[in-house]
């Protein structure tokens, strides 16, 4: 015989409860429209419609149990798999966390913006309504609005996520608009919590973006990339170190290519973990001191960030005469060692592209002098690995610098091929760029067959 239990008639379990109470495994009040559990949580409150065995007479109670629809609504009744969010939801927050967030978090190696968002995504449905649109466009390559013109009507009952949400809303927008629309990105720093400070590191990636694609310059302070160490980061100290130094000197070299009427940059602090940078305090006064600087950081750059493979380009067409490309191969043995090494030949080309007439450029090693090789390295460097994550924004733009001076045509599919693998690996629409890209090499031809006849 079943043992009788003394127990509480509040206390007891029902199975009239809501879906979400049941799922949980939690004691339900059953008030409606919401129990007062789904009200504190503020998550949807939904019963299990069942019929009333009470009423009805006995031959429509009889068909009624024997019908397909009654043995449906039990099973669901039963089920406890039912999700609080919707499986497309969880789907999108899946694609958030494994592919948007690696991709947005690349240029920060230290980055923990995935991990922060979610832990908001679950605290708060806004952010997660937020993520899963971001995850949505993303995923598709296209924006839809309606979806945040809900959360912007949310928002107005949460003002303390004004500024998180402003910026998801916009990044969601910008996203896919492809490389050329992010230097509109902008986003207003408010209070100094943990996830708006990844979201101002974000931010300053696209300046840099935007600063390389537009010739202007960029947003960004220079010392924003000096490392600032973080709890449990002592062990990574030197591969950061050099990473943060080889961005400090992408965003210096930015500043004077382009002739910042911004402030000067804060005095560049020393470092015992720098890898041998030649220090200045203030603003670089010269072309030659920022030309020491990065070849000291390039003689001087840790063995992680060293090429594996090196093959010219001459040695592969003897290797590969059917690839009539002809880059050269340059091989890493991670993805953080592909970005550092593309920061480092992007600034040496923007500073070549901008000497001074008449300067000579110390040194003996010809070929670092050549803004032509530091191109066709770029060029080899991004074509040569297939690390997804290595396609950082700023990898993608210095990829489109490079390729408006392309004048080979095998040189030119093998670059739109590269493009392509971008959008597929991760997953950033360049359609638009690729026919700026094709609108300049075709004019170029035209140039050239004019001043030939």
């Amino acid at each position: 015989m079943p043992v009788a239990r003394n127990t509480p008639p509040e206390k007891r379990r029902v199975r009239t409860g809501c879906v979400a109470c049941r799922q949980r495994r939690r004691k339900c009040d059953e008030k409606k429209p919401q129990c007062a559990s789904c009200q504190s949580r503020k998550v949807v409150c939904k019963y299990v419609i069942t019929p009333d065995p009470r009423s009805g007479t006995y031959t429509e109670i009889t068909s009624a149990t024997n019908s397909p629809a009654a043995i449906s609504s039990w099973d669901s009744y039963f089920d406890t798999e039912l999700p609080e969010v919707s499986q497309r939801d969880i789907a999108l927050l899946r694609q958030f966390r494994y592919r948007t967030a690696p991709w947005l978090e690349a240029g920060d190696p230290n980055s923990k913006f995935g991990v922060a968002m979610m832990r908001m995504a679950q605290e708060h449905e806004l952010i997660r309504i937020l993520l899963t649109e971001l995850a949505s466009s993303h995923l598709l390559g296209r924006f839809s609005k309606p979806h945040t013109q809900e959360a912007q009507t949310r928002l107005k009952a949460c003002p303390e996520l004004e500024y998180v949400a402003d910026a998801l809303i916009h990044l969601t927008e910008i996203l896919c608009a492809g490389p050329l629309a992010w230097r509109q990105f902008r986003f207003q720093h408010g209070t100094c919590t943990a996830v708006e400070e990844l979201l101002r590191t974000l931010i300053q990636q696209l300046s840099r973006i935007a600063s390389i694609l537009t010739s202007t310059p960029p947003a960004t302070e220079s010392s924003f990339f000096l490392l600032r160490p973080e709890p449990g980061s002592e062990g990574n100290s030197v591969l950061l170190s050099a990473y943060n130094w080889a961005l400090y000197h992408l965003t210096s070299c930015l500043h004077f290519v382009y002739r910042s009427s911004a402030a000067a940059t804060e005095a560049a602090r020393a470092s015992s973990s720098s890898p041998g940078a030649i220090l200045m305090p203030g603003d670089p006064p010269d072309w030659q001191t920022l030309w020491l600087r990065i070849q000291s950081w390039y003689d001087a750059r840790p063995v992680e960030f060293q090429s594996l493979v090196d093959v010219g380009s001459i040695e592969r067409s003897q290797i590969d005469p059917m690839n009539a490309a002809s880059f050269p191969i340059h091989l890493f043995s991670s993805a953080i060692a592909v970005q550092a090494a593309t920061f480092h030949h992007t600034t040496a080309l923007l500073l070549l592209h901008h000497k001074p007439r008449l300067f000579s450029i110390p040194g003996r090693r010809q070929h670092l002098t050549s803004a032509n090789w530091h191109a066709r390295t770029i060029a080899g460097i991004i074509t040569s690995n297939e690390f997804p994550e290595q396609w950082d924004p700023i990898v993608i733009a210095s990829a489109l610098h490079i390729a408006k001076d392309i004048t080979h045509s095998a040189q030119q599919q093998a670059m739109l091929a590269c493009l392509q693998n971008i959008t597929t690996q991760a997953g950033i629409p360049l359609g638009e760029e690729e026919q700026q890209l094709r609108g300049i090499w075709a004019a170029a031809n035209l140039v050239e067959s004019s001043l030939s006849c």
